[in-house]
């Protein structure tokens, strides 16, 4: 009897010291292990800013936007979201819905935790796309849409040019949600941006191993540009997007063409350039004419860009103004590289060619 009884407190004893196994830590998985064991690649500087430049050189912001921009701005500013106030998107809500991306409800929320479908992916996209005066590549044919697939309210709004070709594009048109990955790679063909492999060994993102090949150079292109960022690496491609991610994504594009004015203009007695520049990359353009003979530099001035905190090294816009000094037909190059690197390394050239007549006054500028 008092084995017994023993054996019974010795079992007792076993079972409060012994966690359930429910409980207990399960073994790492060898995914666990990588993602451990991975970090993320820092993304060569010279390479982020050629991306850059592409992008900038290619799309422009149309005039009109930003004069839409500022009215908003000035609305949203007497009238802010209520639901935005301790969120981590309010500054990029706020901003996409002074660039008209994006709209509240009657409550005045935005509901920015709230999910998307295809449909109301591709019409936002083509809210941004209308901003940027390089418009849409290809004849997208309506043929080539599910008309079943696409809901009754949405269908006239998707006839129209841009987002016709979005939806030829991404094939996402229907009412199912969209996921992070999604977005982000139709929100890169919208702009034009072609695929490229990253680097070898390049870890775009800890979890970039669920993301298809056919998909990661875009998402590798986006971070460069700033435009996606992760959480603690991982950037979570299957994670249904929510409509703060999809404003904050579409605000980064806007606040980086920025970047990207007009190159020139001029007048019978000045010509202005205006070129992106970003110093923290240790690269900067260096200007080659001869100085004096017909043009001279009257002003040269860097304009840094006031962008979301979340933009980190934007730059800023380099203005030159040349004023004629005598009659003939000049040539300006434009350098952009490392100060301490050889003039050959320059990763972009511009060249003007500016002709002046007797009279010192500017007739071409070619």
């Amino acid at each position: 009897m008092k084995a017994r009884t023993m054996v019974a407190v010795i079992l007792s004893i076993l079972m409060v010291a012994v966690p359930a196994m429910g409980a207990m830590e399960q073994p790492m998985n060898q995914n666990q292990i990588q993602d451990r064991d991975r970090v993320q690649t820092n993304i060569n500087e010279a390479e982020q800013e050629q991306i850059r430049l592409e992008i900038n050189n290619r799309l422009r912001i149309d005039g009109s936007a930003l004069e839409q921009m500022r009215l908003r701005t000035q609305e949203q500013t007497e009238n802010r979201f209520m639901d935005l106030e301790n969120h981590w998107s309010r500054e990029e809500v706020g901003q996409s819905y002074s660039w008209g991306f994006v709209n509240g409800y009657p409550d005045g929320s935005f509901r920015p935790e709230g999910i998307i479908s295809g449909t109301e992916g591709i019409l936002m996209l083509t809210r941004m796309m209308s901003k940027i005066s390089a418009g849409m590549p290809g004849e997208p044919d309506p043929e080539d849409i599910d008309w079943d697939m696409v809901p009754q309210w949405a269908r006239e709004q998707l006839r129209e040019e841009i987002a016709l070709a979005i939806a030829t594009q991404s094939h996402l048109y229907g009412e199912s949600q969209l996921n992070r990955l999604q977005f982000a790679v139709m929100l890169a063909k919208a702009m034009g941006i072609e695929y490229e492999e990253p680097p070898e060994g390049t870890v775009v993102f800890l979890d970039d191993e669920a993301i298809p090949p056919a998909e990661l150079g875009y998402i590798y292109r986006l971070r460069a540009l700033g435009v996606i960022q992760g959480n603690e690496g991982n950037f979570m491609p299957q994670k249904r997007l929510t409509r703060a991610e999809a404003a904050a994504m579409m605000n980064r594009v806007m606040m980086m063409l920025k970047a990207a004015p007009t190159e020139y203009s001029y007048e019978p007695d000045m010509l202005t350039v205006t070129l992106h520049e970003n110093p923290t990359t240790g690269y900067g353009w260096v200007v080659q004419f001869k100085e004096g003979d017909i043009l001279e530099i009257d002003t040269d001035e860097f304009t840094p860009y006031a962008v979301s905190a979340d933009v980190v090294g934007s730059g800023g816009e380099r203005t030159w103004v040349f004023v004629p000094e005598g009659e003939g037909v000049e040539e300006i190059t434009f350098l952009y590289y490392r100060s301490w690197e050889e003039k050959e390394s320059a990763i972009d050239v511009r060249v003007l060619t500016v002709e002046v007549d007797e009279n010192l006054e500017i007739i071409e500028v070619r």
